[in-house]
């Protein structure tokens, strides 16, 4: 039988392991606020870049604000620009070469027939994609000799046929043909009116 008798009080007793609570505690007391340094350290840091980066975009945004105002407003401006020329270049496109027209007047309208009056009139038609512009010529003017009804019937036909006008011209009529009432007008005289319809020209 052995006997074991400890002559060291319990608080004078050490611990066979290397790390003790003692000395966890005091290296807690070391780590820990070193660790929590580090991490506001580190934050620090961080909001310190984000204010500069802040800074930074502010100040930019100061010079490129005004700028951005002003190239939306150029853009703006173009877009408006864009759309009165696309608009002009439509009136263009919609419009009849008159010249051709009167030089063809000129040369079939016979020798016994004066015009008078010449009208032209436009119309828009607003229920067709792309819209289009429609023209009625209103010719007005007198006819002499015996011969005069059928000058008048030949004119509305040559009106209807010749190149000049039947690329544009859709019909064109006698409207009104009678008697002159003027005083010093001759037995055979006589006034018309012969109207003519031209094809829909388009905003294209």
């Amino acid at each position: 039988m052995s006997l074991r008798v400890d002559l060291i009080l319990e608080t004078e007793q050490r611990s066979a392991t290397v790390v003790n609570k003692k000395s966890l505690l005091r290296l807690s007391a070391i780590v820990i606020p070193l660790a929590l340094a580090a991490v506001v350290i580190r934050e620090a840091t961080i909001m310190i870049n984000l204010a500069s980066d802040l800074k930074s975009k502010e100040a930019d945004w100061a010079i490129l604000g005004p700028r951005e105002t002003q190239a939306k407003s150029l853009a703006q401006d173009c877009q408006t620009h864009g759309d009165i020329l696309k608009e002009l270049e439509g009136w263009s496109k919609s419009h009849v070469e008159w010249h051709p027209q009167l030089l063809g007047l000129l040369r079939e309208v016979p020798p016994t027939i004066q015009i008078r009056t010449l009208k032209v009139d436009q119309t828009l038609v607003g229920d067709t994609k792309p819209p289009a512009r429609t023209f009625t010529m209103t010719l007005k003017g007198k006819a002499v000799g015996k011969d005069a009804e059928a000058n008048v019937k030949l004119l509305e036909r040559r009106l209807r046929e010749v190149s000049a006008f039947a690329a544009v011209i859709t019909n064109a009529q006698v409207r009104q043909f009678g008697a002159d009432p003027a005083k010093d007008a001759k037995k055979d005289d006589r006034l018309f009116e012969i109207v003519c319809g031209y094809r829909e020209f388009k905003f294209e």
